[in-house]
C-alpha cells in the first residue's frame, strides 16, 4: 500500500454531531460526499484542496456542485483559509502518521549508515585480505575441484577469525580517537550502529506552554468544534486557560506537562471530556454573571461596541478595571 492509500478513520465518526446534523438535513448522500472530500484530501499535498476545483469534484462524485458547497461551508466540518479548504480533523490523524512514517525512515536510514560504516572499517583494516584468497587458490589451478573447496574453505575461516581480531582493535581505536568529539557533538560511534543525539531545549516551564497554546491555530480550531463551545472557546480562552490550570494544580499535574505536545494533549482532554466541560460551562457562566454589565470607565455607542478614550474594546475583553489601564492587543489584557 503507497503513503496516499491510508489515513486513520474513527469507528464512532457517525456520531459526531456535525455529521449527525448533515445526515440529518441530507442523509446518506450528503456523508457519503464528506467521506469522498476526506478521501481527496488525504491524496493533495498538504491535504488542502483549491476551492476552484469543487466543479470538477461534482464531475468526479457524480453530484451537483451546489451539493458539494453545502457540505463545505454550512456544517463546519472543513476549514476555509483563502482559497483553500481543508479538514482539521484529517490534519492532525495525518501529522502524526506523518511523524511516524518519518521516525521509521530515519531509523532505517541510520541502520543502513551503521552497515556501511562497519564495511568500509573492515576493508580499511585488512585491504589485502581478499588477494591473499585470490593469489592462493589461482597457484592451485592444477589441483582437484574438491581440493580447491576444502582450501578456500580453511582459508576463509583464517580470515575470518583474523578479522574478528583486526575489527575488534579498530573499533577501539575509532571509538578513543573519537571520543573528544563525542562531547561536542552528540554523536557516538561503534562498530555497531551511529546514534544522533537532539540539541536539548530549554524547559519554559508548563503554564508557558499552555499559554503558547493560543498560537496553535489548527488545534485551537480542533478544540473548539469537538469541545462543542465553537467560537467561545477562542474568545473566553484567557480564561478556559486559567481554569485548566488550576484543575492541573489540584490533580498535582504540574510536571507531567514537559512541552508543547503535552499541554495540547491534557487540554484537549480538559475541554473535550463529557465531566469536565460540564465543571468548565458552569465556571465560565458563574464567572460572566459575576463580572458587571458596565465599567466607568469604558464607553458604549448606540450598537454596544466599547471603547475607551478613542480607542476600540474587543468585544471578549474583560472590563476595563480603571482609568489608568491600556489594552494590550499582544497579551489579550489590560496593562
Amino acid at each position: 500500500m503507497t503513503n496516499d492509500q491510508y489515513f486513520p478513520h474513527d469507528a464512532s465518526a457517525s456520531n459526531n454531531s456535525r455529521l449527525t446534523l448533515l445526515v440529518d438535513e441530507r442523509g446518506m448522500a450528503g456523508y457519503g460526499t464528506y467521506w469522498a472530500l476526506i478521501e481527496y484530501l488525504r491524496q493533495q499535498e498538504g491535504y488542502r484542496c483549491d476551492l476552484r476545483l469543487v466543479k470538477s469534484l461534482s464531475y468526479k462524485f457524480k453530484c451537483r456542485e451546489e451539493d458539494i458547497k453545502d457540505v463545505i461551508h454550512l456544517y463546519d466540518l472543513f476549514v476555509i483559509d483563502g482559497d483553500f479548504f481543508y479538514s482539521p480533523g484529517l490534519q492532525i490523524r495525518m501529522g502524526v502518521l506523518d511523524d511516524r512514517r518519518k521516525k521509521r525512515s530515519e531509523a532505517s536510514q541510520k541502520g543502513n549508515n551503521a552497515k556501511v560504516l562497519k564495511t568500509n572499517k573492515v576493508a580499511a583494516a585488512c585491504p589485502s585480505s581478499a588477494d591473499v584468497c585470490s593469489d592462493r587458490c589461482t597457484d592451485r589451478n592444477t589441483d582437484s575441484v574438491a581440493v580447491k573447496k576444502s582450501r578456500v574453505s580453511k582459508v576463509s575461516k583464517e580470515e575470518k577469525a583474523s578479522l574478528s581480531v583486526v575489527d575488534n582493535d579498530a573499533t577501539r581505536k575509532t571509538v578513543s580517537a573519537t571520543a573528544a568529539d563525542d562531547a561536542t557533538t552528540g554523536t557516538i560511534v561503534d562498530d555497531v550502529f551511529l546514534k544522533d543525539t537532539k540539541t536539548l531545549q530549554p524547559y519554559l516551564g508548563w503554564e508557558s506552554y499552555i499559554d503558547l497554546l493560543a498560537g496553535e491555530t489548527v488545534w485551537m480550531e480542533v478544540s473548539a468544534m469537538n469541545s462543542m463551545l465553537g467560537t467561545r472557546f477562542i474568545e473566553e480562552f484567557p480564561r478556559i486557560s486559567a481554569f485548566f490550570k488550576d484543575h492541573i494544580r489540584c490533580l498535582g499535574k504540574e510536571s507531567s506537562i514537559m512541552g508543547l505536545d503535552d499541554a495540547k494533549q491534557y487540554m484537549y482532554n480538559f475541554v473535550t471530556n463529557s465531566n469536565t466541560r460540564k465543571k468548565l460551562v458552569a465556571a465560565l457562566d458563574k464567572s460572566n454573571q459575576s463580572v458587571p454589565a458596565h465599567s466607568p470607565y469604558e464607553q458604549r455607542d448606540k450598537d454596544g461596541n466599547r471603547s475607551y478614550n478613542g480607542l476600540p474594546i474587543p468585544a471578549h475583553a474583560p472590563l476595563r478595571p480603571n482609568d489608568r489601564c491600556l489594552w494590550n492587543e499582544d497579551t489579550g489584557e489590560w496593562g
